[in-house]
């Protein structure tokens, strides 16, 4: 909450459960197996910023065939997640991927407009570059994410030493392109807004790398290669990537 996505998140609450009920019997020799199996679960997130949140989680599983009267499970961790919303006004909000600390899906809000990911695009395949610094327990957790022409089949970021292949979400969005006055554009942003279509389709990126593999340094740059549905390659430098307090940086703290 709250669920409008141009506004960041404050905590969220998941609840599930379901029943399956069954009897198999079979003529020789005759046997009848019952199967019971009830599952319910519960998960509380609480954001920490506008992406990363931690999380308490719950399960409850009973299976009646298997024997098992009751299983527990519990966990916790700092997440984020590959979500995307569209407005009505054409604005994307997106959100990263996982995985903090061995979560599974972890929400997190941001935002641009069609326009300004379409100027993005003409320039290669990335649409958005991103990293997010988390502190749990003394240790920094890294978190790379952004925006990628949807016919992108696999993207490597490399940090540093550390090179991991990123999560592309299966969604594919298409947003439409909606320029601002004319009145307000260069005359090379008009030149740009002639070679952009009137829709573009893109989908959400992410990886984690190990924590604290940066301990130490001030500055560091990305390298991502993007790999298309026709074979394709593209290499992008990021800019200079501030991923200390030296340089400014304050990550977000987790108890």
């Amino acid at each position: 909450m709250p669920n409008e996505s141009w506004i960041s998140p404050r905590y969220r609450t998941i609840v599930d459960f379901s029943s399956a009920y069954g009897q198999l019997t079979q003529p020789n020799p005759r046997t009848t197996v019952k199967t019971d199996i009830i599952h319910a679960g519960v998960e509380q997130d609480q954001y920490l910023s506008h992406r990363v949140f931690a999380f308490g989680a719950a399960s409850w599983d009973h299976s009646l065939s298997q024997g098992l009267d009751l299983q527990q499970t519990y966990g916790g961790g700092l997440g984020w997640t590959v979500t995307n919303y569209i407005a009505k006004d054409g604005t994307l909000s997106g959100t990263s991927a996982p995985d903090g600390s061995k979560a599974t899906s972890f929400p997190g809000v941001g935002g641009a407009s069609g326009f300004i990911i379409a100027d993005n695009l003409l320039n290669g395949p990335l649409a958005g570059i991103g990293m997010q610094l988390a502190e749990k327990h003394g240790r920094v957790h890294y978190l790379f994410d952004g925006l990628v022409d949807a016919r992108a089949t696999s993207i490597k970021i490399q940090l540093g030493p550390e090179t991991q292949a990123a999560k592309l979400s299966p969604a594919v969005l298409t947003i439409p392109v909606r320029a601002p006055s004319s009145d307000a554009l260069s005359e090379e942003g008009k030149k740009r807004l002639a070679r952009m279509p009137p829709a573009i389709n893109v989908r959400s990126y992410a990886a984690t790398f190990t924590p604290d593999f940066l301990r130490g340094q001030n500055v560091t740059r990305a390298k991502i290669v993007t790999t298309l549905k026709d074979g394709s390659t593209n290499t992008t430098m990021s800019g200079p990537l501030c991923v200390s307090a030296r340089c400014g940086f304050r990550p977000t703290h987790v108890r």
